[in-house]
């Protein structure tokens, strides 16, 4: 508590002294290659533990999302494990953002796991989140819904998740009865919207919905996501009618014209509802081909990202004005966000952001989560167990994501160790990581994320970061484009095609592997710089040390789990 008050006191005084929260990173020394920065650092980076296991992690958050319903309640979903000062855990429930959140997040995780990645959603998981999306949506208002001491409260921060299990069940089980409930539930939303385009409490009390809260605008083009994947899934006109509607609430309410996100109290100052309406907007753009509407999330990519988020993909969970503020405590489910909207944009022809979302999963995604080998050493399982909610608590929390320090996983010795909400915002942008690796149609492939891929076309191996080493064998005769990251010397790449060393033909940010042809091999070698860097996240000063797009380091390390670098 004592350390806790000290950073807090820190903060203020920062702020007081009017420095920026965020100040990007500045480089304080840097080497042309990885064999300069070893010889001088006296550093072996191959000894370094970076993850790059993409399915593994799919696998391991799917696991997760499927290992939390409590036995001695009807298999209620937990919320969160929440982690003792002693290293004994607690799983635990929430009302207002329990059933109606949590079972929407862990659907949609567990779902686009099983489309994009292959990873099955278990049966047993699906049919609990089943019985209890039929019960939150039990009600002639067809809105997601939770119980509290026996009354109904409709909380509209959780119509996103709603929407989010009813795809699930139209995706994964061609539901009618989901179908049905969507397009009316889509319904009872535009008859609560008012003039200007906004959820109203007054509208819905008129219309016998009490107890009804969550009508800011976040809320709303937070929305537009499963607004999408609904639409995709039904053709429901009224689904992309809404998301447009949505887009431009959001745009008018939650963004300032130059891309910074609206003070707390204008927006909600919760950053994931603010990236999630980010990403929601930048897909119905692309989908209704606005350009005006693109080039805004653009700048808001530009501009408005970085004053909450570390160049390698912290990001704060909510605005420092906002009451539950933490003194850099983050959240998973934000950079999950940006990282989807990099991606979207990359996937419209911006092709820059692409390294976004790649230093992004590097930084922070993949070193975030728990494995095994971290839960260990932070927590311990309880030898008396009074109850469910203490039972096989590190098999529960394997593969979860939860509030992480820009240096570390967990904040402080008393702290919720991840949730399921949480986990499945990472899970989301891996698997759209994951599909959008290797994507094209016809006679082209394009190579857009430098990690392993096997699919038809190609089997691609990648040694980054611990080495500029690209390797591929053709099992197609499909031309390959390798995207090439600012950050590597064009004059030290060096192309190989069956052993014979070919001329460098680029477009834009790709390199064409030319004359590959079915069985052959090529290699692509460029050298990796290195650098160190000095900047300021949440108000504090922090030490990085890169290799390439990589973050090997960090200086000051967190103290209860730090990351795994």
């Amino acid at each position: 508590m004592k350390r806790l008050v000290i950073l807090v006191l820190l903060g203020g005084i920062y702020s007081l002294m009017g420095q920026d929260r965020m100040v990007a990173g500045s480089i304080t020394n840097q080497w042309p290659t990885i064999h300069d920065f070893e010889k001088e650092k006296g550093i072996n980076v191959a000894s370094y533990p970076i993850r790059t296991d993409l399915e593994k992690a799919v696998v391991l958050g799917v696991h997760n999302l499927n290992s939390q319903f409590d036995r001695d309640k009807d298999n209620e979903p937990y919320f969160y494990c929440f982690r003792r000062e002693d290293g004994s855990g607690e799983m635990r429930h929430a009302v207002e953002i329990g059933i109606p959140h949590v079972v929407g997040r862990s659907m949609l995780g567990s779902q686009i796991a099983a489309q994009k990645v292959g990873v099955p959603f278990p049966k047993e998981g699906f049919d609990i989140y089943e019985h209890y999306t039929r019960q939150a949506f039990d009600n002639p208002d067809h809105l997601n819904s939770y119980y509290a001491e026996g009354e109904r409260g409709v909380e509209l921060h959780n119509m996103r998740e709603g929407l989010w299990s009813l795809w699930a069940l139209i995706a994964g089980r061609n539901s009618e009865w989901a179908r049905d409930k969507a397009a009316k539930m889509l319904v009872t939303l535009q008859n609560i919207t008012d003039e200007r385009g906004r959820w109203s409490v007054e509208l819905g009390n008129k219309k016998g919905i009490e107890r009804l809260t969550g009508t800011n605008a976040d809320n709303q083009a937070r929305m537009i996501d499963p607004l999408l994947a609904y639409y995709e899934v039904s053709k429901d006109e009224n689904a992309l009618k809404l998301a447009g509607d949505y887009a431009n609430v959001g745009l008018r309410d939650v963004f300032e014209t130059d891309g910074k996100f609206k003070p707390f109290g204008q927006s909600s100052g919760h950053i994931h509802s603010i990236t999630s309406s980010l990403s929601g907007i930048i897909q119905y753009a692309v989908l209704v081909n606005d350009t005006t509407m693109l080039n805004s999330c653009r700048k808001i990519m530009d501009s408005g990202v970085p004053d909450y988020f570390s160049t390698w993909g912290w990001g704060d969970e909510v605005m420092p004005t906002h009451p539950a503020n933490v003194v850099s405590q983050g959240e998973i489910n934000q950079v999950g966000d940006v990282v989807r909207s990099a991606i979207y944009l990359g996937a419209a022809g911006y092709t820059s952001y692409y390294e976004l979302a790649e230093r992004f999963v590097r930084g922070m995604i993949l070193p975030a989560q728990f494995w095994m080998e971290d839960l260990v050493l932070v927590m311990k399982e309880n030898t008396d167990p009074k109850d469910d909610s203490e039972k096989d608590i590190l098999n529960r929390c394997l593969g979860g994501y939860g509030f992480p320090r820009p240096n570390g996983r967990l904040l402080n010795e008393a702290t919720p160790v991840e949730t399921q909400d949480i986990t499945s915002g990472a899970i989301h942008a891996l698997s759209e990581f994951w599909e959008h690796r290797i994507t094209g149609d016809g006679k082209e492939r394009f190579l857009n994320f430098h990690f392993d891929v096997e699919n038809e076309d190609f089997v691609i191996k990648s040694l980054l970061p611990k080495a500029g080493n690209i390797q591929i064998s053709a099992k197609s005769n499909k031309a390959l484009f390798v995207r090439i990251p600012n950050w590597v010397s064009k004059k030290s790449i060096k192309l190989t095609v069956n052993g014979t060393t070919k001329k460098l033909d680029f477009s834009v940010n790709y390199l064409k592997i030319s004359g590959l042809k079915k069985g052959g091999n090529a290699q692509l070698a460029f050298d990796v710089p290195c650098k160190t860097e000095r900047e300021m996240v949440d108000g504090f000063w922090y030490e990085t040390m890169w290799i390439g797009n990589q973050v090997i380091r960090i200086k000051q390390s967190g103290v209860i789990s730090p990351l795994p670098f």
